[in-house]
């Protein structure tokens, strides 16, 4: 049976965290495949913020490349309006119902994970893999998994990642102070933000 990781998100920008979860998931549960999804419009956050799609599709192609193993859709793109998980995971799944799929999370967002739109379809249909946070400690992240195991019937499951401090938020804070970004993104990435000059001040784009 193949084996699927997906990994959703805006990725405002990707950065080197986003692939060392991808790479864990990769390496500890044998995938065949990570399966990169970038949001047209996700519904839980502020989009004044968010760049444009195309731009945001083209980083995660420029941090991808050279990984044979990692893919990129712009499915979500396409649709346009606000982004739901459970429709992809239903689209995915019907187009490849022998594929095993694994959903990649933070483990903050784990911890929300019933706030989720019919959060039952994606537990039904993926194996859930949540990637450790500094913000919680161990005991709770597994705590919250097995409570989800349970209440949802499905499979919760801990990804051990390097600790890491980087996240989008504090990459677009960085680049709007001057502070360089450097080994927080994919060189490629770099080199495009820059080139065009992305993130200088506050993006109120759609997608």
């Amino acid at each position: 049976m193949k084996k699927t990781g997906i990994m959703g998100g805006s990725f405002n920008p990707i950065h080197v965290g986003h692939l060392e979860i991808a790479e864990c998931a990769w390496k500890e549960y044998g995938l065949d495949e990570i399966l990169f999804i970038p949001n047209y419009c996700p519904p839980h956050k502020d989009s004044s913020e968010m760049l444009d799609a195309k731009s945001r599709l083209d980083m995660v192609k420029l941090a991808i490349q050279g990984h044979p193993n990692y893919t990129v859709t712009d499915r979500e793109i396409q649709k346009g309006g606000l982004s739901y998980t459970y429709l992809t995971i239903n689209e995915l799944k019907a187009e490849e119902p022998d594929t095993e799929f694994y959903f990649l999370m933070g483990a903050d967002s784990l911890a929300d994970f019933r706030k989720w739109s019919h959060a039952e379809v994606i537990a039904s249909k993926c194996h859930i893999l949540a990637a450790m946070r500094d913000e919680l400690g161990d005991e709770d992240v597994k705590q919250i998994a097995d409570e989800l195991s349970l209440e949802y019937q499905g499979d919760f499951s801990l990804l051990k990642i390097p600790p890491t401090d980087i996240s989008s938020t504090q990459i677009r804070k960085d680049i709007r102070m001057g502070n360089s970004i450097s080994g927080k993104v994919p060189k490629a990435v770099e080199d495009y933000i820059l080139i065009h000059r992305l993130y200088s001040q506050k993006q109120n784009t759609e997608g």
